[in-house]
């Protein structure tokens, strides 16, 4: 009868440290659909704003470009100014709206990530800075993605297998790494 072949459970939860506080992510299938669901919802909404402000920088570059050189420096210099003043205002606009989508999604976003009152919690760790916050959820995602990659998982499985093979034909562990 042979022995039964051992298979290592993987982790159903990640922890994180953030600033000595330690926030749990659940990995279960209920967990990760809710949480792909709303970061997909704040990835649309930021997408849409990028491509926006990519359009207005195209619009710009198109009608500076365009200013008739047959307008005198003076009138030049004073159409390149007016135009340049009206974009900076749209881009301006589309900046504030950047950061309505971050103080509207990030923290309740969190929330699903930790629990209910995790995003103030992180808010206040990070400084109050949204950017920061940003950055923890890029560095959550990060991980979940890897945590859910069975690629990794199923390579490291065939590696150790390689090994304990490498062992019983009498062969050094180290071979099957090469």
């Amino acid at each position: 009868m042979s022995e039964p072949i051992k298979i290592e459970v993987p982790k159903s939860e990640i922890e994180f440290d953030l600033g000595g506080n330690i926030f749990k992510l659940s990995l279960a299938d209920k967990s990760r659909a809710r949480i792909n669901e709303k970061y997909r919802v704040i990835a649309q909404a930021e997408l849409l704003n990028n491509q926006h402000i990519a359009a207005m920088e195209r619009e710009l570059a198109e009608k500076l470009s365009n200013i008739k050189t047959n307008l005198s420096d003076s009138a030049a210099k004073k159409r390149e100014s007016a135009i340049s003043n009206d974009y900076d205002r749209k881009f301006k606009h589309a900046a504030d709206k950047a950061e309505e989508i971050a103080n509207a999604q990030y923290l309740p976003f969190v929330d699903v990530l930790f629990g209910e009152g995790a995003g103030d919690r992180v808010y206040h760790i990070c400084g109050e800075n949204i950017i920061a916050v940003n950055k923890v959820i890029a560095i959550v995602m990060t991980k979940l993605n890897n945590e859910n990659d069975v690629t990794d998982y199923m390579e490291e499985y065939a590696k150790s297998i390689e090994r304990q093979n490498a062992i019983l034909e009498g062969g050094d562990a180290s071979d099957s790494d090469k």
